[in-house]
């Protein structure tokens, strides 16, 4: 199969295999610092979760011979708190 590399949106599973900490109280990223680091650990699952229930989708996920092996996150530029790179404008990708 080799690597393919997909939307996540609608994976919620596969992001939450490869990314959410899986002890109760465990720590772990979920790729929310950046958008939201006012979130406890319960609502950045949550939160995460409703952007990979929606298009865009919160980034993607790569998997090698069918199982996640790898995850990036892509948003709008630019993010609250973050400076816009050269040459963009608000709203653009």
């Amino acid at each position: 199969m080799g690597i393919e590399v997909l939307p996540a949106t609608g994976r919620w599973d596969d992001f939450a295999s490869f990314m959410v900490p899986r002890k109760p109280g465990g720590r772990g990223c979920v790729c929310m610092a950046y958008r939201n680091s006012s979130l406890d650990m319960p609502g950045r699952i949550a939160h995460m979760r409703a952007l990979c229930d929606s298009a865009p989708g919160p980034g993607v996920l790569a998997y090698l011979d069918g199982e996640v092996a790898g995850w990036c996150s892509i948003a709008r530029s630019p993010l609250p708190g973050w400076p816009p790179s050269p040459g963009t404008t608000k709203g653009t990708w």
